[in-house]
């Protein structure tokens, strides 16, 4: 019994050493990671101090201004893409030759009308005199109801949100959420 097992064993081991062959030599490009070597301190040991070996460089390189209180990649790049986008609101905004009811000409019209703070500034808070005086006029549960629900309609919160969400529980389902509103 012994003997087959054996046999069965020298078999199966010569198969699989026939099954290696020899370990060819690929050539490997090397594949963008997304981190960036040359933001790491190679002065710091990384046993050390892990954060500054993998940031140091990039610390150094990116002091916090004046008008932060912190700074990281992601303001940094919350930064940039504003710029971008200023200046892509501003391009639409002075385009003059804008097919009437485009979405140009209503970006164009809305950055402008924004960008007007002499009116903004003339008009107060004039154009909501309308819902100011809803609010006001607010005597019974009904009203507050019907004031609450417009004022959700336009995009104000004053007691909750809602929103359409994936389900953390289920993940393929979305579901309803609501959140506390207030009006800060």
């Amino acid at each position: 019994m012994y003997n087959n097992i054996y046999k069965i064993f020298l078999i199966a081991s010569v198969i699989t050493l026939a099954s290696c062959g020899d370990a060819k030599k690929e050539t490997t490009s090397v594949k963008n990671t997304g981190i960036d070597i040359a933001n790491t301190d190679s002065t710091m040991k990384p046993t050390d101090d892990f954060y500054q070996f993998v940031n140091g460089n990039w610390i150094k390189n990116n002091p916090i201004p004046e008008s932060e209180s912190r700074w990281s990649t992601f303001d940094e790049l919350r930064e940039k893409n504003t710029a971008r986008l200023k200046i892509i609101l501003e391009e639409v905004a002075a385009e003059k030759n804008v097919q009437s009811g485009s979405n140009k000409q209503k970006i164009g019209d809305f950055y402008s009308l924004a960008m007007d703070s002499a009116k903004l500034n003339k008009d107060g808070v004039s154009p909501l005199k309308d819902e100011f005086d809803a609010i006001d006029k607010i005597v019974t549960t009904p009203d507050l109801i019907k004031v609450v629900a417009h004022l959700q309609t336009i995009g104000i919160g004053p007691m909750f949100n809602a929103f359409v969400d994936q389900d953390p529980k289920i993940s393929t389902e979305y579901i309803t959420q609501f959140y506390q509103g207030g009006l800060g």
